[in-house]
């Protein structure tokens, strides 16, 4: 295995790995290019040992060196240019799941709130009912009907802060798939 092969073996993820035997077929192809190529003499002869070259075949064989090396500069330079990509793409991810923790961290403070702002309706509701006269009644049916509104209120802050999450969660998920 030569020295370029060696590099290309040491990759570690399976796409770069995919990459790597890619180029390891073209540096066997430039090896064997060099290596061997065809004489009049009737087969193939190694062309360290041949002493019937000519120009031509060391134009030939300079040529796909040079082609071959210009396909692994741009093999090289594709590599490159995947890998920039997936650390923006993970960088990207990164920033979105943070974002998406700091919404949920705040979604359940003001859940909090709102759950403890119902539970002071709630007493304050039992509080009046509790008391028996007429006139307090009148008063405190007043109370409770604008306690009512504010606990119809209330609950469609909760309704609408369980659509935010949700459809958050769905977009979420559909951008996670799409990958």
């Amino acid at each position: 295995m030569g020295t370029g092969e060696e590099k290309w073996s040491r990759l570690s993820t399976e796409s770069d790995a995919t990459i790597g035997r890619l180029i390891r077929v073209c540096i066997r192809t430039c090896n064997a290019n060099l290596a061997v190529h065809p004489t009049g003499c009737g087969g193939h002869v190694a062309a360290i040992g041949c002493h019937t070259k000519d120009k031509k075949s060391k134009n030939g064989e300079r040529a796909i060196v040079e082609r071959l090396k210009t396909e692994v500069r741009l093999l090289q330079h594709e590599i490159d240019e995947i890998m920039c990509i997936r650390e923006a793409e993970s960088q990207l991810y990164k920033r979105e799941l943070m974002a998406f923790a700091l919404k949920q961290a705040e979604w359940k403070r003001h859940r909090k709130r709102l759950k403890e702002e119902v539970r002071k309706l709630r007493k304050a509701v039992q509080d009046r009912e509790k008391l028996g006269t007429t006139s307090t009644r009148k008063k405190c049916c007043l109370k409770e009907d604008e306690e009512m509104a504010r606990r119809d209120e209330t609950v469609e802050k909760w309704k609408q802060l369980y659509f935010a999450i949700k459809i958050e969660l769905d977009d979420l998920i559909q951008r996670t798939c799409q990958g």
